[in-house]
């Protein structure tokens, strides 16, 4: 973990999540936005990070990089809205693109949700990474990496209430292999912080990662936005239980490893 500078807003939306998590009330939804607008440029350049456009990491055209934005973006929306099972005719007129422009880009309904899902591990990861660069210790990365990852709920939401998701994304590849990069990123995080004594040592990555997973299955916010303080109350109860201090409680059994959690991952996935 390296100190670092990044822009103002990510600066204060960072510094406010880390201070907060010390008390043990992080405030992650402004690290969520400067997350979501850094985006994944190399990725969404070349299609690879949504498994779209040439299918040879051949950079897209100007115009067709924007469609894909859009149209991603859109998809997005509306399956947090209506659920995957959207008209694709929907997912156009909400894009601003004509039907034929979508399934040039997106042939079948299973493409665009394989896109959906390696875009917003993608953005995830690269987030990750550079909270690894940027951030002055680990505890402050991992702050930072966990704010971040909430933007994988409608995946996450999707997997577990849609059969379709769930076993297009299991099938995938390039999801799959942007998630094991990312549990990889966050494995290193948290034997960083634990050396760094700011983690609490008795728990392993599979924990961390359960404990994020169980967060991300909540109910889709309702149109008023009532749930947000919640979720922000329950990232702060997470923070406040995996921070090291004098007199944490024992927790039973041991730490659960990546393996673990992978075991238990293909567990729910399976048909």
């Amino acid at each position: 973990m390296a100190a670092g500078s990044s822009s103002s807003a990510s600066s204060r939306s960072v510094t406010d999540s880390v201070t907060d998590a010390v008390t043990g009330m992080p405030s992650c939804s402004g690290r969520e936005a400067a997350s979501v607008e850094s985006g994944t440029a190399s990725a969404s350049a070349t299609g690879s990070g949504s498994g779209s456009g040439t299918g040879t990491g051949t950079p897209l055209r100007a115009d067709a990089l924007r469609n894909r934005r859009k149209i991603l973006a859109a998809a997005k929306e509306m399956f947090a809205l209506r659920g995957p099972d959207v008209p694709m005719e929907d997912v156009a007129r909400r894009a601003s693109v004509g039907v034929a422009t979508l399934y040039r880009r997106f042939p079948d309904r299973e493409a665009l949700i394989r896109a959906v899902a390696r875009d917003t591990f993608a953005r995830v990861l690269e987030e990750s990474r550079a909270a690894v660069a940027e951030e002055p210790g680990a505890w402050e990365a991992l702050v930072r990496m966990l704010c971040s990852s909430q933007e994988l709920q409608l995946s996450v939401q999707l997997a577990v209430h849609s059969r379709l998701v769930r076993d297009t994304v299991r099938d995938d590849p390039g999801t799959g292999r942007f998630r094991d990069e990312l549990l990889g990123v966050l494995d290193r995080v948290v034997k960083a912080a634990q050396e760094e004594g700011t983690l609490r040592g008795d728990i392993g990555t599979g924990d961390v990662a359960a404990l994020l997973s169980l967060l991300l299955r909540r109910a889709p916010d309702p149109p008023d936005g009532s749930a947000g303080a919640a979720a922000e109350r329950a990232m702060g109860l997470m923070l406040d239980g995996l921070r090291a201090r004098p007199g944490n409680t024992s927790l039973p059994g041991g730490p659960l490893s990546v393996g673990d959690f992978d075991e238990q991952h293909k567990r729910d996935l399976r048909p």
